[in-house]
């Protein structure tokens, strides 16, 4: 099975969004974010897709719902972590990222390989939040700090040898 990569920016205390909705702007993260994701199939929650504008061009979007049904060539359905993978492997693309909110984040946290993290230095406050990366099964793999008007760190952190992820439980 492809790789299953996370992929969040998280405030000091580790919210990840307010009200459905992403309570800063940053500059050159929606970057980062379509660089890690072009391509690939995307996983996200009912919640996260509504909050979206539109459908994000090129990339192959798996909403996770068991209350949201839509079959068409830019946005999937799937009602459990086992058929979200099953359509994700049958996209194009080398990976399988997962885009959150909260409740997929901690489906797919036992389960992902690879986690691209920005951490911003400030608490904006919220009432979404990114599940605790465990320090004994993932290790920081490259690390760059940003200065600006919101300084943040990202991180990619890569499961740890010995700490095999949970898939084979899927």
């Amino acid at each position: 099975m492809k790789p299953i990569v996370l992929i969040a920016a998280i405030d000091a205390g580790r919210a990840i969004g307010k009200g459905n909705d992403i309570p800063w702007h940053i500059p050159g993260e929606q970057r980062a974010f379509r660089e890690v994701t072009m391509g690939n199939a995307l996983i996200i929650g009912r919640m996260t897709y509504l909050s979206l504008p539109r459908p994000l061009p090129g990339r192959h979007c798996i909403v996770l719902s068991r209350s949201f049904a839509s079959q068409t060539s830019e946005v999937r359905s799937a009602a459990s972590v086992s058929e979200a993978l099953s359509l994700a492997s049958e996209l194009p693309g080398s990976e399988i990222i997962i885009g959150g909110g909260q409740e997929i984040y901690e489906l797919f946290l036992p389960l992902a390989e690879r986690i691209h993290l920005t951490v911003l230095d400030t608490v904006f406050g919220g009432d979404r939040f990114f599940p605790f990366v465990p320090e004994d099964e993932f290790s920081i793999c490259a690390e760059e700090r940003v200065e600006g008007a919101i300084p943040y760190t990202r991180r990619i952190y890569e499961r740890s040898s010995g700490f095999p992820n949970s898939r084979d439980k899927v």
